[in-house]
């Protein structure tokens, strides 16, 4: 499943949901980028969310407008399986905060680099201040 061609928001998303279910049925490896920062940006290896959680953000997850939330670049240090493509989604709204998922594939399993919470969403909508007459 290396990708060495640009596919958009909704394919990656339908990709990443299929590869999940199939890291469930023992179809395929799951595994986690090693990097500095694993124990605040992957939640998923720190066990701080499950794959039913990454699967449920993912069907959650939107594009945005003309595709702000989703990016794909190649991976850059990856001399052993060059043309990988690494996914990304941002801004994913789930259980009352915004997620960053980012993953990629390599024949035929699934990595993931990041699985993190970047900060609360915001409030549905903006309480006005209460505004008291002084006298």
């Amino acid at each position: 499943m290396v990708q060495k061609e640009h596919v958009g928001f909704t394919d990656a998303k339908h990709q990443l949901i299929a590869a999940l279910h199939a890291y469930l049925r023992g179809d395929i490896g799951l595994f986690h980028d090693e990097r500095a920062n694993a124990d605040e940006k992957n939640l998923l290896e720190q066990g701080t969310v499950t794959v039913a959680d990454v699967i449920d953000m993912a069907r959650t997850a939107g594009g945005g407008p003309n595709g702000q939330n989703y990016g794909a670049s190649l991976h850059h240090n990856l001399q052993d399986w060059p043309g990988v493509t690494v996914h990304k989604v941002t801004n994913i709204q789930w259980q009352g905060r915004r997620w960053y998922l980012k993953w990629f594939f390599a024949e035929p399993d699934l990595w993931f680099i990041s699985v993190h919470s970047s900060a609360p969403s915001p409030p549905a909508t903006t309480p006005r201040p209460t505004l008291r007459r002084i006298r």
